[in-house]
């Protein structure tokens, strides 16, 4: 966030001298942003998928970026006005545990037993439907806000070509949240052959002998999209020149998520925000 004044001064100085007769700022206006975001982190409950120990919902680009249309009202240096914006922002995703590896021994035996004689050496088999080969799975969590938004009330103070102003509003968050379950390196039994071996006396050793008809696994995915209530707030600084503008904003974006997220987690979203915009008024 450092970077943002620097930024900031070279766009100033790429749009052109001020015009100190420039004060009223009033009418409609129009223009773009990029923001810097805090990652919006929410840790889990124990869900169907995990627990709060394996992750939290933070593994995202922290780059996103909007469009903003408004008007403002000049009355004696205070401008008043409404500005409606919509932010998009990049998906978050996470791989909580990597991949879940298991492979079946076929040269230890899984269960002993006794109090049934047979001859030394005698072997029985016997087949149960289904059983695991080999367990691979890899969990994946994403959610994205893939669209906020918002309308809110404006308030400031014009100094010259500069426009110091305050804002709250609201709006909704547009959000998906995503499992994917890829089980594809994993290998299934249609049908599970054991094998069980008597030794001294009435003493059984039984093993897995054979998986017959074995099939691998798929990649599953589940989905969850959901809109949920967003307050705003922010404060920022305008520098204007002949019909255009260069933004300077913090924001504060609270998205009242909880009850909403059904995958994972039941938190609400909070995300603070470093915006530089630029503008044309008309």
């Amino acid at each position: 966030m450092r970077t943002l004044p620097i930024v900031a001064v070279a766009l100033l100085a790429a749009v052109g001298a001020a015009s100190a007769d420039d004060k009223d700022v009033s009418g409609w206006y129009a223009g773009g942003f990029l923001s810097l975001d805090s990652a919006a982190s929410i840790t889990s409950e124990c869900t169907t998928y995990f627990c709060s120990s394996d992750f939290s919902k933070s593994d995202r680009s922290p780059l996103s970026g909007g469009a903003f249309v408004g008007r403002n009202f000049y009355v004696d240096g205070t401008v008043i006005g409404v500005e409606a914006a919509v932010g998009f922002s990049p998906k978050a995703t996470s791989e909580p545990n990597g991949r879940e590896i298991f492979s079946r021994n076929y040269d230890e035996p899984f269960a002993w037993q006794s109090g049934w004689y047979q001859p030394p050496g005698t072997v029985r088999y016997y087949e149960n439907e289904g059983g695991t080969e080999r367990y691979s799975r890899k969990l994946s969590y994403s959610y994205q806000n893939r669209a906020t938004p918002t309308i809110s009330a404006r308030m400031g103070k014009q100094i010259g070509d500069w426009l110091l102003f305050g804002k709250v509003g609201a709006g909704v968050a547009f959000i998906k949240e995503t499992i994917i379950q890829d089980d594809s390196e994993s290998v299934y039994c249609g049908t599970t052959r054991q094998r069980q071996v008597w030794e001294a006396g009435a003493h059984s050793k039984t093993y897995y002998d054979a998986c017959i008809n074995p099939y691998s696994g798929a990649v599953t995915k589940e989905t969850n999209t959901f809109v949920a209530p967003v307050g705003v707030f922010g404060a920022g600084v305008e520098k204007h020149f002949a019909r255009s503008f260069v933004r300077l904003e913090g924001e504060i974006q609270h998205v009242f998520s909880k009850g909403r997220f059904e995958l994972i987690g039941d938190e609400d979203l909070t995300t603070v925000s470093a915006k530089i915009g630029f503008g044309v008024r008309f």
